[in-house]
């Protein structure tokens, strides 16, 4: 085994890169999915998920009641966000 394959292997680091017509239908679906959430007018937060250059997991929060955007590293932030909104007095 080559030290950058030991390396890869220690560090979780995909040993393929996704296909051009994979990226694509994930951008064309992801663009679908906001389209519909335009059209049906819902006040309730959208949450999609990331990934950062060294693949960890990341959340983006967007709030339609008062159009700000939010970024968590974890799915426990966003559901402390997501209480906290609730119940501010």
């Amino acid at each position: 085994m080559r030290n950058y394959d030991l390396y890869a292997q220690l560090e979780l680091i995909p040993n393929h890169r996704p296909s051009f017509a994979d990226v694509v239908k994930k951008k064309l679906a992801g663009f679908g999915k906001s389209f519909l959430n335009f059209l049906s007018g819902s006040m309730q937060p959208r949450i999609t998920e990331g990934r950062d250059r060294q693949g960890n997991l990341y959340f983006r929060v967007y709030d339609p009641c008062d159009h700000s955007r939010h970024t968590f590293a974890s799915e426990m932030e966003v559901r402390v966000w997501l209480e906290q909104r609730y119940y501010q007095p």
